[in-house]
């Protein structure tokens, strides 16, 4: 009798933990960085956690986000966001658009909104939450 009771703890745990790791995924990404665009603050090869972006979840200028595509390059990229939705950044010569946010590598070899332009909050996929 008693390991059937043990038996059946441990499926519930089992159950309970499969349940925390599926409700995780909906939740955050893992995302490893590619290339020096965001070095120093991460390096090629890192891995960072970020949160998917959904109503409850605001992003500020200072943070690092993962974009779905930065102008005609398709695929995820990392960078910081720089300026705001009305706010000129100092690399362009006017305010970012409603519904934009404008996105800079922390590096000095950086394809970002320098040369993309801004980028539609849309496009933002999730806000990096832990880093190395």
């Amino acid at each position: 009798m008693r390991s059937l009771i043990a038996a059946a703890l441990s499926l519930g745990l089992i159950g309970a933990s499969a349940a925390a790791v599926i409700e995780a995924r909906k939740r955050y990404l893992m995302i490893r960085v590619s290339g020096p665009s965001m070095e120093p603050t991460l390096h090629d090869g890192a891995h960072v956690v970020a949160r998917r972006i959904g109503p409850q979840v605001s992003v500020g200028r200072g943070d690092i986000v993962v974009v779905r595509r930065l102008g005609d390059h398709d695929g995820t990229t990392v960078k910081r966001v720089t300026a705001l939705p009305g706010e000129t950044p100092a690399e362009a010569s006017a305010p970012v658009p409603s519904g934009h946010l404008w996105l800079v590598g922390d590096g000095t070899s950086s394809y970002d909104s320098r040369h993309a332009g801004p980028v539609p909050r849309n496009d933002v996929l999730a806000r990096v939450e832990v880093k190395p």
